[in-house]
């Protein structure tokens, strides 16, 4: 029987880099890949998550980069 590593709950999480699409993807509450379904997860539980957007400048001037990148932890509550 195999036997599954338990890792210790997580104090924080650095999402690095994070593209426009996971960015606006993950403020949408979209749930379609690993790394969005264990963003939503964390933010769920209310872990503290520090994200890094790595955006092209034209892409952030885009009328959804500023309101998808202030979206935070806290946002819901």
């Amino acid at each position: 029987m195999r036997r599954l590593l338990e890792l210790p709950n997580a104090d924080a999480v650095l999402a690095a880099p994070l593209t426009f699409n996971t960015l606006n993807k993950w403020a949408g509450g979209h749930n379609d890949t690993l790394a969005l379904g264990l963003l939503n997860e964390l933010m769920g539980e209310g872990v503290p998550i520090v994200a890094a957007p790595c955006a092209k400048m034209v892409l952030r001037g885009h009328p959804a980069y500023r309101p998808a990148s202030t979206c935070s932890p806290n946002a819901a509550s």
